[in-house]
């Protein structure tokens, strides 16, 4: 096996900065504005009560650039910008407190210094801006003194961090859509704001947090964590116990050698409560043993679905470098995949910078798949993207044998696959759309993730049928107020579910499932559990498509002995016509099946949810828009 390059060559849409890129230039600007000014989202002005404002758009919501902001080890004084679309930044020393940004104002505003998300669209969303569309970003693996504000909703995770001062996750008044924060120290106050959900995972809150909308769920935390009894139940569930903890892969950079290192962190297999931001028992690999994935430049928008012989050897060269046994890091763009990549070796790692994004083969077969009988297998950072199948040429075996079409397959179906439970493998703020980017809107697949393999566990995952996608050339909106995009009608793509877990022993921490067209979870699987769950059912769907076939937003099957889940949210918000949904969440009425603190919740529109599980509980409809929980479900496991 020939080694790999140590320091690599970088691409392009890698910026990596050192603590004297923040000398500012006789133009009085620092190298970091300069560069990284290239990478925020749009800016435009407007006019409101005779001011003149600026505010960031959505523009660039389904751009096809991404980028990795790096930053070496040191300090970073009054070095602020805002994290835009398809953004990741991360610090590259081994603990959080490696990479600090500094604001040397004495009364340290706001995002004085280090990376910032604001509200967007001010200009038009009741000109408080919103973040209901503030996806695909992300920030890790650094220390901040200053107010930090990171308003966002999905996929854009902001994890290994010490915020020395307060936390916010939304402006005053617009709307928020729920995310995650993970593996974090918080001195100051952490404010919720008008985020409907939020999971919080391994960390010190300082300061009680506060507000908050409907679901606010702490797996792990320590300090001043709130309770069932300071505050209301519909807005918080804490779960102390975690049953097994592994954190995200990361980067490094050692100065004194000019090399970089991939970071594995180790599982705990006792309870572990708090942050780990030191990285004292990883798995440490050197990059020579590491494939870096440079994709090709983007596809235009005609030829986005046209694969060709680049393709096809990058494919065939990532490949290869995983049968070698080596690692592989996903530079930021678009890899548009003629095969599955196969993972073959126990341990191996897949991890994207910059939300990279990999589009699946046209002939049925998966983004990825983890072959049985491999520990400690890692998947991070990346985006799963569906695309236009070619049917015709659709080949069974090189997708899955019982000929069900997935983005990620784990393990293999009907291969009985036990795991080890010290080693499990872990996927880590993997994220996953059906439509949205592609003008051609027949993308599809059948299932976004399906598990086979046991002892699987994850953190943080955004499985997404698309609600809204691009405009094509010269097209209008089909929508009110849906702004720049066109609302996905029936037809349109199509997936049924979001996940199938077949595997037992199956942990997901923090799962957002969004828009499939029939039962969004389906749990197949013994002694598994769900901690935070959020779900928005689909938007187009007809009566008799849906409500009549009793489709449901979190299904346990029938066979399944035991289960758990915890803050278990479905939202209804049917735009073509009133779907009833008899009821949101099912399971067999077995001892160790326990649901606690399940809800649900009437956005807006048509239709209604009967009830909330098995059954039982209030509905939500135009006239009680809930949260609604039945009353014996509010009690602890």
């Amino acid at each position: 096996m020939s080694d790999e390059l140590n320091p690599p060559t970088w691409p392009e849409n890698v910026l990596i900065f050192s603590p004297e890129d923040c000398i500012k230039d006789t133009d009085g600007v620092n190298k970091i504005s300069k560069q990284v000014k290239k990478t925020e989202d749009t800016v435009k002005t407007y006019e409101i009560n005779g001011k003149t404002e600026q505010t960031y758009t959505s523009k660039k919501h389904f751009s096809s650039d991404h980028w990795a902001i790096l930053f070496k080890p040191g300090t970073y004084k009054d070095c602020s910008f805002e994290v835009g679309y398809y953004v990741q930044v991360a610090g590259l020393g081994v603990s959080a407190e490696d990479v600090k940004f500094i604001s040397t104002d004495p009364a340290k505003p706001k995002y004085s210094s280090g990376p910032f998300v604001r509200a967007l669209d001010k200009d038009s969303v009741a000109r408080s801006g919103t973040a209901l569309i503030t996806f695909w970003r992300a920030a890790e693996n650094f220390y901040t003194d200053c107010p930090m504000l990171w308003a966002v909703s999905q996929a854009a995770p902001l994890r290994r961090v010490y915020i020395d001062s307060d936390l916010h996750f939304a402006e005053v008044g617009e709307y928020a859509s729920g995310g995650v924060l993970a593996n974090a120290v918080v001195t100051g106050s952490t404010n919720f704001s008008s985020q409907q959900q939020w999971f919080s995972r391994g960390v010190e809150f300082c300061k009680e947090p506060e507000n908050g909308a409907w679901n606010i769920v702490y797996s792990g935390c320590i300090g001043n964590v709130p309770t069932s009894s300071s505050v209301d139940n519909f807005k918080t569930a804490v779960e102390t116990v975690p049953k097994i903890r592994t954190e995200k892969p990361f980067l490094s950079f050692e100065s004194g050698t000019n090399r970089y290192k991939l970071h594995v962190p180790k599982s705990t297999t006792t309870q572990t409560f708090g942050p780990d931001l030191n990285a004292s028992d990883d798995d440490v690999r050197d990059f020579v043993a590491v494939k870096l994935g440079i994709p090709y430049e983007p596809k235009d928008d005609y030829h986005y679905n046209i694969l060709d012989e680049n393709d096809k050897n990058l494919t065939e060269e990532l490949q290869v470098a995983l049968d070698q046994g080596k690692d592989l890091v996903l530079c930021p763009g678009i890899f548009f995949l003629t095969s599955p990549l196969l993972i073959k070796k126990p341990g191996q790692v897949i991890l994207g910078l910059g939300l990279a994004t990999l589009v699946a083969p046209k002939n049925g077969s998966p983004c990825i798949r983890v072959m049985p009988g491999l520990p400690g297998v890692r998947i991070a950072g990346i985006v799963l993207e569906a695309s236009v199948q070619d049917l015709e040429n659709y080949n069974i075996s090189e997708s899955n044998i019982d000929g069900v079409r997935s983005l990620l397959e784990w393990g293999v179906p009907g291969v009985k696959d036990e795991g080890v439970s010290g080693r499990p493998g872990v996927m880590t703020d993997v994220f996953a759309r059906v439509g949205g980017s592609n003008l051609v809107r027949t993308v599809s697949t059948d299932v976004i993730i399906r598990i086979h393999s046991s002892n699987v566990m994850s953190g943080n995952l955004w499985l997404w049928r698309a609600d809204h996608t691009r405009l094509c050339p010269g097209e209008k909106p089909n929508a009110v107020n849906l702004g720049d995009y066109h609302q996905t009608i029936e037809g349109e793509a199509h997936v049924k579910n979001a996940i199938i877990v077949n595997g037992d022993n199956v942990n997901i921490y923090g799962l957002f499932c969004e828009h499939f067209v029939e039962d969004q979870l389906i749990w197949n699987g013994d002694n598994g559990s769900v901690i935070f769950y959020q779900c928005e059912l689909p938007y187009d769907v007809k009566e008799e498509n849906f409500g009549l076939k009793n489709f449901v937003g979190y299904k346990v099957s029938n066979h399944v002995e035991s289960h758990k889940g915890l803050g278990i949210g479905v939202y209804c918000n049917f735009t073509k016509e009133p779907v009833t949904v008899k009821t949101a969440i099912i399971h067999p009425p077995k001892p160790a099946v326990e649901i606690k603190l399940p809800f649900t919740v009437f956005l807006n529109n048509l239709g209604q949810i009967s009830t909330v599980i098995n059954g039982k509980g209030p509905a939500v409809n135009n006239g009680n828009k809930g949260p609604a929980r039945p009353v014996e479900m509010q009690n602890s496991w």
